[in-house]
């Protein structure tokens, strides 16, 4: 991939993460939202997270191995390396 494509790739995810983080204000911001879907908007809040920190490791000039080590989700980044052994090998 290339540095400018991964470079669009990030943005358009970091967009996303935008749209979602405003949904997730405006359900938030209905008591009775909040009160009858909290497990569904800590799963908008899990999704929001996830795309920065791809968008993070597209933009990362680390080496792949130390970049999946800065992810902060640690499930992602088992995930990650689980992906990566199983098609290349050692990471």
């Amino acid at each position: 991939m290339s540095p400018a494509f991964a470079k669009a790739v990030a943005g358009e995810l970091v967009r996303l993460n935008g749209s979602l983080d405003r949904l997730l204000v405006a359900l938030a911001g209905d008591p009775e939202v909040l009160r009858r879907h909290m497990t569904d908007l800590q799963a908008i809040d899990d999704m929001s997270q996830v795309q920065c920190a791809l968008a993070d490791l597209l933009l990362s000039d680390e080496p792949m191995g130390a970049g999946i080590d800065a992810v902060p989700l640690e499930a992602m980044a088992a995930r990650l390396r689980d992906g990566i052994q199983a098609t290349h090998g050692e990471i």
